[in-house]
């Protein structure tokens, strides 16, 4: 991947792209480390009822139904996390919002984190041409309300009691992000 300078970045993002019915599979020799990366911070991303906590199989399907939205990432050609979008709104040719959901290694949290997430956010309004991007999150994940500030995201609400985690109830906080070349906004 390059900047606009040109220059060489030390970021890639590989697209894999999975349906078994059809028999086509890229990237996909990436998936069972990014399933274990999924699984050790998997508290901070998944509620009780996810199938995603219980198998490699399960995951195999989460990732067949997201595909091709689904990205390992790369930094310095070392595999450090993965990025999902789902949840659409609009159609394939007319993209609108989509939810979007990070995973890096601990390794790699900090300044790598925020140059990927904001790399990935310029993809997602320059080349995929979405308007809005959406990221849901658990109000005690701290780390990842300060990255999604510094990447333009604004709080825009709080789910009360919106699902269960660790056996209780669990609010959900909604934070977004307009592309302001699309004519979005950015929440109040």
């Amino acid at each position: 991947m390059s900047n606009l300078c040109g220059q060489r970045l030390p970021l890639e993002f590989k697209r894999i792209i999975l349906r078994r019915d059809l028999n086509i599979c890229e990237n996909t020799e990436y998936l069972p480390q990014i399933f274990d990366l999924y699984s050790r911070y998997i508290e901070n991303l998944e509620d009780d009822f996810s199938p995603l906590r219980k198998s490699f199989d399960n995951f195999l399907d989460f990732a067949e139904k997201i595909s091709p939205h689904i990205y390992a990432l790369f930094y310095e050609n070392n595999l450090c996390g993965v990025i999902f979008l789902e949840n659409f709104t609009g159609g394939a040719e007319n993209l609108y919002s989509a939810e979007v959901s990070i995973c890096i290694n601990r390794k790699y949290w900090g300044k790598t984190a925020l140059y990927i997430a904001k790399i990935f956010k310029k993809y997602c309004f320059d080349i995929l041409k979405i308007t809005k991007l959406k990221a849901l999150i658990y109000p005690q994940n701290k780390l990842v309300k300060r990255l999604l500030n510094k990447c333009g995201f604004n709080k825009e609400a709080v789910l009360i009691s919106e699902t269960v985690k660790n056996s209780k109830p669990q609010n959900i906080e909604i934070y977004s992000v307009f592309n302001n070349s699309q004519g979005g906004f950015n929440a109040i």
